[in-house]
């Protein structure tokens, strides 16, 4: 259940016992009101369905700012976020015009200069949320190889090929230039999943191609538990994410080709 399916569930029940205990309060003042021997009784139920209220109103307003402040949290990470981003991009920049140069005959280096572009570019990618990490696979001889990640991530599968996990929904995204976004699993990054590898990550795979040439994936993957440490309404990665993703394949896609 994500954070706002549970703070909704939360509302709706506190506003239930609310009511309840309201219209118990009212209840008993009526009752209380009568000259009987139970009066004493009536009343005292009342009180105590009051201050039930009353401490049930406290609980809302508590329950409340914690989910602004969570929010709040959120967009500042969100915000941070975007900035590695464009930080990172700004040396994927660099690299590109570098490529330029060495296009223009100005240098005999371009296989190394795109090599660090594809680095840089898995940098940047890593950085739409934290937790992420990216991979760039390249589409060659019928299978897709990774030539370029985040050095700071934890190692990803080197070659997905026919046959392998994953390598349907790779040649998918490619060929048709889709993007590829699930959460809740197993990630392809990972390599042939074990019986015991759990079903709880989001990944995106993003289409890098150069008009109709095929030249790879750009594939970023999360745990599931780093939307729910972040507060996130929705967990998974969101349509801004994907859109920094998308420029950043299409920078990648003008450096390769």
């Amino acid at each position: 259940m994500t954070t706002e399916a549970r703070e909704a569930v939360a509302d709706v029940a506190l506003k239930a016992l609310a009511f309840l205990f309201g219209a118990g309060a009212f209840a008993f003042s009526i009752l209380g009101g009568d000259e009987n021997e139970r009066r004493p009784t009536y009343i005292t139920y009342g009180v105590i369905c009051l201050g039930v209220t009353t401490i049930i109103a406290y609980i809302e307003s508590g329950l409340s700012r914690r989910s602004l402040l969570a929010r709040e949290r959120l967009a500042v990470r969100e915000a941070q976020a975007q900035e590695d981003v464009v930080a990172s991009a700004s040396a994927a920049a660099i690299h590109l015009a570098r490529i330029g140069g060495l296009r223009s005959g100005h240098g005999h280096n371009l296989a190394g200069v795109r090599g660090r572009l594809e680095q840089a570019i898995c940098t940047a990618a890593s950085r739409t949320h934290p937790g992420s990490r990216a991979a760039f696979y390249a589409w060659n001889s019928g299978r897709f190889e990774c030539v370029g990640m985040w050095a700071g991530a934890p190692k990803v599968t080197n070659v997905i090929a026919p046959g392998d996990f994953g390598f349907p929904n790779l040649r998918h995204a490619l060929r048709t230039g889709g993007i590829f976004k699930k959460e809740n699993v197993r990630s392809y990054l990972d390599g042939p999943p074990t019986p015991s590898a759990n079903s709880d990550n989001a990944i995106v795979l993003i289409p890098v191609r150069a008009g109709q040439d095929q030249l790879g994936i750009l594939a970023v993957d999360a745990k599931m538990e780093s939307w729910e440490n972040a507060s996130a309404a929705t967990p998974g990665y969101s349509d801004l994410n994907v859109r920094h993703l998308l420029l950043l394949a299409d920078l990648l896609a003008s450096g390769l080709k």
